[in-house]
């Protein structure tokens, strides 16, 4: 009787459990739940579900969020992932901007031009982007070409490329002219001088649509084309030289000419700073510039000793900076001061970063562009 009552209680706590197997209605403990944490388990399985939504882009493709692709319309091209994967990585608390140069912009060409780099700017922290000149084509082609660069086409082409760069761009952008932004080219073989597109235009077209973006930081010499940006935050003024500030309604050979007005401005007014200064331009200040092949604007000898003056006057100054050459370079002219030229073409770009503390310049180069690293 004793044994019966021993086995009798044994069955009852064994049913009360649940622990019944896996052919009955209850189901073992740990079909769905982990007896400790009660949090779900994850159930294994060696095929995907074909129909998960993708969450992540393809590999190599990054996509704008859906709000950014309304607004830009543009895909960041995907040879620049790994420049941006590298940058993100590495980003420290310097100072750091893109350039564009030599763009070649042609409303008939399209492409991805200006889009991207903006784009790039929603990516990564940009204190400003920069197209240092040879914004358009703007050039004599042979006849195969005679109508792409006509006088009309031009201007809409930098109506497009401005529209581009600054419409939902969320920083400053600063824009130099080239020797091809007047059509000069084009239009010896095939017009007058009077068909260029003059001074006025690119302040009307350009300079003042980057005023109205930029606000109050970017101080000009009244409707010219060359002013300068400051970042205060950063200690920072970034002087945008014009090279081509002659006049282009009566001769074709004004386009490589720094004015002797632009050259009073630089140094009583751009220059009076306590500021980190940068200066931008379209065509090198040096005869002997790397891959330049062509003499340096008029006054450019002035506006190097000009800025040799500010530094013996305790400024601190940076770096030239400039496209024309359609290539990566660098030199130190006569004074010791660092000149540095930029890769051509709307489909590459050059993130530069200053460490004003360790006087120390690093780029990281998108598309066909290398990065680099400078002391000045």
């Amino acid at each position: 009787m004793k044994r019966f009552l021993v086995l009798l209680v044994a069955l009852l706590l064994l049913l009360s459990c649940g622990c019944t197997g896996t052919n009955g209605d209850t189901e073992p403990l740990t079909s769905g739940t982990d007896a400790v944490s009660d949090e779900p388990i994850p159930e294994e399985t060696d095929t995907p579900d074909t129909d998960a939504p993708e969450t992540e882009p393809p590999k190599e493709e990054i996509i704008l969020s859906p709000e950014m692709q309304q607004k830009l319309g543009k895909y960041i091209p995907k040879n620049w992932q790994s420049g941006i994967d590298e940058i993100n990585e590495a980003i420290p608390d310097d100072f750091m901007f893109a350039i564009q140069t030599d763009t070649h912009y042609s409303t008939l060409n399209g492409g991805t031009t200006a889009n991207n780099i903006k784009a790039l700017s929603h990516f990564i922290p940009l204190s400003f982007y920069a197209n240092l000149g040879d914004y358009i084509k703007g050039y004599y082609q042979g006849e195969a070409g005679k109508t792409d660069n006509t006088p009309e086409l031009t201007m809409q082409s930098l109506k497009e490329l401005t529209s581009r760069y600054l419409d939902d761009a969320n920083c400053p952008v600063l824009v130099t002219f080239g020797n091809h932004d007047t059509n000069q080219l084009w239009c010896q073989h095939y017009g007058e001088a009077n068909q260029q597109l003059t001074q006025a235009d690119h302040y009307r077209e350009v300079t003042s649509k980057l005023k109205e973006h930029n606000g109050e930081n970017m101080v000009g010499d009244g409707e010219s084309n060359y002013y300068y940006m400051d970042f205060p935050a950063d200690n920072v003024r970034v002087i945008m030289l014009n090279t081509t500030d002659g006049n282009y309604e009566t001769k074709f050979d004004s386009v490589q000419t720094i004015s002797d007005k632009q050259l009073e401005w630089f140094k009583n007014t751009a220059l009076k700073t306590d500021k980190n200064v940068i200066v931008m331009a379209h065509i090198p200040l040096c005869n002997n510039f790397p891959n330049s092949g062509k003499t340096a604007p008029k006054n450019a000898a002035n506006i190097l000793e000009a800025v040799d003056n500010f530094v013996k006057n305790g400024g601190n100054f940076v770096a030239y900076m400039y496209g024309h050459t359609h290539a990566q370079s660098d030199m130190l002219d006569e004074y010791g001061k660092l000149h540095i030229s930029f890769k051509s073409g709307g489909s590459n770009a050059e993130v530069v970063a200053i460490n004003f503390k360790a006087r120390k310049i690093y780029t990281f180069g998108l598309g066909n562009a290398e990065g680099r690293d400078f002391k000045y």
